[in-house]
């Protein structure tokens, strides 16, 4: 293979749209997976001043407030600055690559203006494919079930097929997203995550390999956590540790709730969640809780618990700081009980390496632009402690045309 214009190594959302912005170039997209499209189970788009809201006769200046007031203290404003200015002339690249949104526009948490779009049908059918297919159409090379080993002296080293390519490039762009299923890489930055399941796919190959060509590490401990149950129904109960005692409040927000179970698990014990009759009202799905006729049918330990936090409610002072002014809840005491066990997961990395509006990577040595390596999506870090529902999605599409328009001038 000649001389490529540029590899594009992962094939999700950002990928896509890079390779789409350069399929007249001579360029490669590999993916490690077997197919293209990355986490597509959610994708939507938050942007402001769209064709969308000038139908809704919406008018919006206030997403680069919201993206900012919502990680205030790790985010990179800059970033943030061309996010919300270029948002608009993302959704409409992406429809003019034969994406598709719904019409209406979703009113968000944390968003003072409605401005998130979803795709029409779904990620896959209405996003991914409609950008695959382009790519087909317009020939452009794709491996999946590649990986990108190494990239020194502007060749890079890629495994297929149990051989090793050699390729020389002019530009790599790392579109690839954290690093939520690499535990060993984990257990250094973040201990206490380690002991959070996950349902990414995503390494830290390419996280490595540009923190070898000399990137800034940014942000490497910062992880958001979620529940597979709605955590909206924890405050309805009672959270017990194997040795089934209270160990939090059940109304703390997702990430410090998170990180009380991760301490309970760090310590060797499970975290069950336990409803009475009363609280099971809350959950649609209660497939994964196991019930019971009294509390001594669980364990004649938790009697003594739930009559304490029971009497908690009577006097309104509970010993971890639970909000018991909301009249829903209520003393457990109803049988039947029931009883689940709660996981943690790490939803996402935030961390990645320090890159500037054009998406090139800095260099730690010289704190200046590294010409032709460039890194979009998760493994940009720009968001900070957290991101705006959204917003990553169309920062993939931002950036993927920043870095085409570097590459090209």
């Amino acid at each position: 293979m000649n001389e490529l214009f540029c590899l594009i190594v992962g094939g999700g959302l950002s990928g896509l749209v890079l390779a789409n912005l350069l399929a007249d170039k001579n360029i490669l997209l590999i993916e490690q997976d077997e197919q293209l499209g990355g986490v597509a189970s959610y994708m939507n788009f938050a942007a402001s001043n769209t064709s969308f809201q000038a139908f809704a006769n919406i008018k919006d200046d206030k997403f680069y407030e919201d993206l900012i007031s919502y990680s205030p203290n790790y985010s990179d404003f800059s970033m943030l600055k061309v996010l919300s200015d270029n948002s608009s002339h993302a959704i409409e690249l992406l429809q003019s690559f034969g994406v598709e949104f719904e019409l209406g526009i979703k009113s968000s948490f944390n968003h003072q203006i409605p401005r998130e779009l979803s795709p029409l049908k779904d990620a896959k059918q209405s996003v991914i494919n409609p950008l695959i297919n382009r790519l087909i159409s317009k020939n452009v090379n794709i491996l999946t079930k590649a990986k990108l080993l190494d990239f020194k002296d502007n060749t890079a080293s890629i495994l297929y097929k149990d051989k090793i390519l050699k390729i020389k490039l002019k530009n790599i762009a790392f579109c690839t997203g954290g690093f939520a299923n690499d535990k060993d890489f984990i257990k250094i930055h973040y201990p206490l995550a380690f002991y959070a399941k996950t349902l990414s796919k995503n390494n830290a190959n390419s996280l490595k390999i540009m923190l070898k060509n000399n990137a800034i590490p940014t942000q490497l401990s910062l992880m958001r956590f979620a529940f597979i149950l709605p955590m909206e129904i924890f405050k309805y109960g009672i959270l017990i540790n194997s040795d089934f005692v209270r160990f939090v409040s059940e109304d703390k927000q997702r990430q410090e709730l998170a990180i009380a179970i991760l301490n309970e698990f760090k310590q060797g014990k499970k975290v069950k969640l336990l409803l009475d009759n009363h609280g099971i009202n809350y959950i649609n799905n209660i497939s994964n809780f196991k019930k019971y006729y009294s509390l001594k049918d669980i364990d004649k330990r938790l009697i003594d618990t739930v009559n304490d936090y029971n009497l908690g409610i009577t006097n309104k002072i509970d010993n971890f700081g639970k909000n018991l002014n909301n009249i829903a809840i209520k003393k457990i005491k109803e049988s039947l009980f029931y009883l689940c066990d709660v996981d943690v997961y790490l939803n996402y990395t935030l961390g990645g390496v320090k890159s500037n509006t054009n998406a090139q990577i800095i260099d730690i040595n010289t704190n200046k632009a590294i010409d032709n390596i460039f890194v979009i999506g998760e493994a940009s870090a720009m968001f900070g402690e957290a991101r705006l529902s959204g917003a990553a999605s169309t920062a993939c599409v931002v950036f993927a045309m920043n870095a085409a328009r570097y590459m090209l001038k």
